[in-house]
């Protein structure tokens, strides 16, 4: 794999080795940037057409945000008003971008952060803030404007408290009447903390109607989380945003846990017609037919073996787990096997491990991949939270009905 060092020094000298391609794809970013080939195959590089600067790109790791990002940099207009420095040229930064990197490297490597980081927009915010106090203060100590992290965490708070009255503005005292609103508990794995996260959902009616949904809290919960504790945190969490329940309608929708219809018994309740689907294919799956049961769980074994022996690189895409709290993971899961089974087989039978798919049969799985498919697409449509769901669920319903009713002409599952 040819490194960006070898690949500037063979730009550098014009080599007919490289070919520069317009880069192909749906994503905006893609017609700003050229494709590099090299000795006719592609590599994990593009250039940017108007700066010529490489970029590491490949989709299935990096996505296309680095290049949204460098795009939006190179591409936007300077404003007008913006001063620019004498010495603010890129060319002369070569030997500062290489040193700054180094620093980056091992701040990252000593106190364990992502590398990523550096592709926030914030970072580049607090770095651009840095730049302007030395440009306006001259030479300074980065210890002198640097904060503690108590400092940090008493201006989130302050924050927080500016954008709780923003939002109040918009939603709050009367300005909105009709609200949804979607909560659940969750658990933190690492250290078994529960919260609940609240998010509410409303028409702004001022112009053209748009639906919009905004995250009241994520709330650490000690102790039980009793219906009444669930019914005092919403109220808790309305009165901080200045919601007036005694003047609004609500619409709640959550699952079926029974500590949250306990809370909600008095109010108008919904459940998650998502969350009822994964109920109902959870107990196909566990109290239906043996044969289904026992291919979920030799699927199971099986992606569980290659994830523990490290053989997921060796496949062309990899498998994914089922989990039941998840939707469609057993769709999922089906699907990677049905992909990959060729491979699998070829794998197993070097390892000496065939035995992990006897009585696993791809045609069988394919027919199961092909019923739960119809409930994989209602579930996404049924899930979005950009437009109204609710009458798409009766239809829904209608449809996944008669995909369970037996057809004399659908093909049975043989053993």
């Amino acid at each position: 794999m040819i490194t960006k060092e070898d690949l500037q020094i063979l730009i550098k000298q014009k080599s007919e080795r490289v070919v520069f391609k317009q880069k192909e794809g749906t994503s905006p970013a893609y017609q700003h940037f050229n494709a590099v080939i090299v000795d006719d195959s592609p590599v994990s590089f593009v250039q940017c057409q108007k700066c010529k600067l490489l970029l590491v790109f490949d989709i299935k790791k990096t996505g296309t945000k680095t290049l949204l990002n460098h795009k939006d940099k190179c591409f936007s207009s300077r404003n007008p008003s913006q001063k620019t420095l004498p010495f603010a040229k890129s060319e002369s930064f070569v030997n500062e971008k290489s040193k700054l990197a180094d620093e980056i490297a091992k701040w990252c490597s000593t106190d364990l952060r992502a590398f990523e980081i550096v592709d926030d927009s914030g970072f580049e915010k607090v770095a651009q803030f840095f730049i302007d106090v030395g440009a306006k203060k001259g030479h300074v100590s980065a210890k002198e404007i640097l904060c503690s992290a108590r400092t940090v965490s008493r201006h989130v708070e302050k924050l927080a408290a500016e954008k709780r009255l923003e939002l109040a503005s918009e939603f709050g005292n009367g300005n909105q009447n009709f609200f949804g609103v979607t909560l659940d508990y969750w658990t933190n794995t690492m250290c078994s903390d529960s919260y609940i996260t609240i998010t509410i959902h409303f028409i702004k009616s001022e112009g053209k109607p748009q639906m919009k949904k905004f995250v009241l809290c994520t709330q650490l919960v000690e102790g039980t989380k009793t219906g009444l504790v669930t019914r005092n945190i919403i109220s808790e969490t309305f009165q901080k945003f200045q919601i007036q329940e005694n003047l609004c309608d609500f619409v709640f929708v959550t699952d079926n846990g029974s500590n949250l219809v306990s809370g909600l018994r008095n109010d108008s309740h919904l459940r998650c017609i998502c969350h009822c689907l994964n109920l109902a294919l959870q107990n196909a799956f566990n109290n239906g037919p043996v044969y289904l049961k026992r291919m979920i769980e030799m699927s199971k074994n099986l992606v569980a073996y290659f994830k523990r022996a490290g053989l997921q690189k060796r496949l062309r895409t990899s498998l994914k787990q089922q989990c039941d709290t998840r939707w469609n993971t057993a769709f999922f899961m089906l699907q990677s096997i049905v992909e990959n089974f060729a491979d699998i087989s070829s794998i197993l039978a070097t390892e000496k491990e065939t035995c992990r798919v006897e009585g696993l049969n791809s045609e069988n799985m394919k027919l199961v991949v092909e019923f739960l498919h119809p409930f994989k697409k209602a579930s996404t449509d049924l899930s979005a939270s950009d437009y109204p769901t609710l009458t798409l669920v009766v239809p829904y319903y209608d449809k996944l009905l008669q995909t369970c009713k037996p057809q004399d002409d659908y093909p049975y599952v043989r053993f």
